[in-house]
């Protein structure tokens, strides 16, 4: 049980704590509710301060230099941070693709598990579009691979599933097995 710290007298309920601007002093007062009443504490509070930046203070001496930097940066258009991008969830303005483009780089392949390709929800308007042309892409990618390694039966495969995707976008979503 704690007394208040002024009056000496009730115990204490309100729990007043200080910290300077370089978190490394640490000032506790005690008090009960009367004399918390009568010290304004609200006077005496400095401006709030972010816990974001209590956590940067302690681990940014830590930090590699690019991430230093990456955290110091902010957008000439609009102002914002990358701690701000980062507890917002959202970029400030176009320009923040590139001012963040080493720090949006790491949260999307963390997102996406490592993949540098969007492995979220399409359309639904644009959703066959969009498998065609992943489609097509990926038949270019093994046609390229059976090629180089000499493959010519797979790539002759290959070749004829890319013309068939091809058809297909070209005619609107309609192939030639479906008339």
């Amino acid at each position: 049980m704690v007394y208040c710290q002024i009056c000496k007298k009730n115990i204490a309920t309100v729990h007043y704590t200080e910290i300077d601007a370089d978190y490394t002093v640490k000032k506790e007062t005690h008090m009960c509710e009367s004399c918390a009443q009568t010290h304004d504490l609200e006077a005496a509070q400095p401006k709030t301060i972010s816990p974001f930046k209590v956590i940067e203070s302690l681990i940014k001496p830590n930090l590699p230099k690019h991430l230093k930097i990456l955290l110091e940066t902010r957008c000439e258009q609009c102002g914002m941070t990358y701690p701000e991008f980062r507890a917002a969830g959202r970029l400030g303005c176009p320009h923040d693709y590139h001012v963040f483009k080493e720090g949006i780089q790491n949260v999307l392949e963390q997102v996406h598990g490592g993949a540098r390709r969007h492995l979220g929800k399409v359309p639904r308007r644009a959703g066959d579009a969009i498998r065609l042309e992943t489609r097509r892409a990926a038949l270019r990618g093994e046609l390229e691979q059976a090629i180089a390694v000499e493959d010519y039966e797979r790539a002759a495969e290959l070749r004829d599933a890319l013309r068939s995707i091809e058809e297909e976008i070209q005619g609107g979503g309609t192939s030639a097995d479906e008339a």
